[in-house]
């Protein structure tokens, strides 16, 4: 009877202790996001529709309210220059190509990682989406070359191309089954998509707040893409690791 009793109230304790451990490891984690979430915020928040910039032809105030912009707070060269592109070339496309844009922003290992996701009319009413990444070393304020994430996640260029095609391949055998079939090759799917092959300078890399590190790489639609109400979902999102 001792026995069972003492077997039991290790059973509990041993309970009580994952229970405890749980909520604490919860904390952490919770704890850990706000801080980072606080950092974040200190080097980038939305941009104020108040900014004293002005693009010809566009209500540049609506713009800025209708949509989640990112705007470095922290002024030097490097995020002086994203700031301007921003404006320029991703703000500017959304304003004339009747487009939104989002962003979303996180911090690992001193690396902060800022995503634009935007959208833009390409004909006949259809949204077609594009991306753009900065990686910042937050030590040194400098943009992270691609490569050196690659080598941080221990990465190759051929392993990421192999992923993207074996993607794009199932696409290829979906429209082999449709109406949108014309038997062409493989290679000649690509052209149609004007996919061009991945290179460490043309690469969008993302990491997300646990890190895992996602490559974001648009192409062309197809008419299968476009037309077909049974297509797979489009994704231009490729998890890496």
């Amino acid at each position: 009877m001792i026995d069972y009793i003492r077997e039991n109230n290790k059973k509990v304790i041993i309970t009580l202790l994952l229970i405890i451990t749980t909520i604490i490891l919860s904390i952490f984690a919770s704890s850990s996001n706000d801080s980072n979430t606080l950092i974040i915020n200190n080097y980038i928040s939305k941009i104020s529709p108040d900014i004293n910039y002005k693009i010809e032809n566009c209500d540049l105030k609506n713009i800025l309210e209708e949509n989640q912009i990112p705007y470095f707070k922290i002024s030097n060269e490097v995020y002086d220059n994203i700031n301007q592109e921003i404006i320029n070339k991703f703000v500017s496309r959304v304003c004339y190509q009747n487009g939104e844009i989002t962003y979303k922003a996180s911090l690992n290992d001193h690396i902060l990682s800022v995503l634009i996701i935007y959208s833009i009319e390409s004909g006949s009413d259809l949204y077609h989406m594009e991306y753009k990444t900065y990686n910042i070393d937050t030590k040194t304020n400098n943009l992270i070359d691609n490569q050196k994430l690659l080598d941080k996640y221990d990465l190759s260029i051929n392993d990421i191309e192999n992923l993207v095609q074996y993607q794009l391949r199932e696409y290829y055998e979906y429209e082999k089954t449709t109406k949108y079939n014309t038997n062409k090759s493989f290679s000649e799917y690509l052209k149609i998509l004007n996919y061009e092959k991945i290179t460490k300078d043309n690469m969008d890399l993302f990491i997300d707040n646990n890190k895992n590190i996602y490559l974001y790489k648009t192409y062309t639609e197809s008419q299968a893409m476009i037309f077909d109400d049974n297509y797979p979902f489009i994704n231009y999102e490729f998890k890496l690791n």
